[in-house]
């Protein structure tokens, strides 16, 4: 699947202008998007479909869930569900 074409002299500037476009969107939005693409190389039509929609309406979740005193809890435990524990910030104290 190809998204963009570049030039080889516009390879690097490109890239690191798409890699902070994504890096200044929600992450755990971004994580169910990169688990969807993981999962399509492994699953049927039907079931990507399925499991894109599941993940669509999570990420509307996350609205409610920013919303709340429980993001932080919540929030970490989605990190380490989606991340593994190497990926989950550690509280200062």
């Amino acid at each position: 699947m190809v998204s963009h074409v570049v030039s080889d002299d516009a390879l690097i500037e490109f890239s690191l202008q798409l890699a902070q476009k994504i890096a200044s969107m929600s992450a755990p939005v971004v994580a169910l998007a990169k688990e969807a693409v993981n999962k399509s190389f492994e699953t049927s039509l039907a079931e990507g479909l399925l499991l894109e929609r599941r993940l669509f309406q999570t990420s509307f979740a996350f609205v409610r869930i920013m919303r709340t005193r429980e993001m932080p809890r919540l929030y970490l435990k989605f990190l380490t569900h989606h991340c593994g524990n190497h990926h989950v910030p550690m509280a200062a104290g």
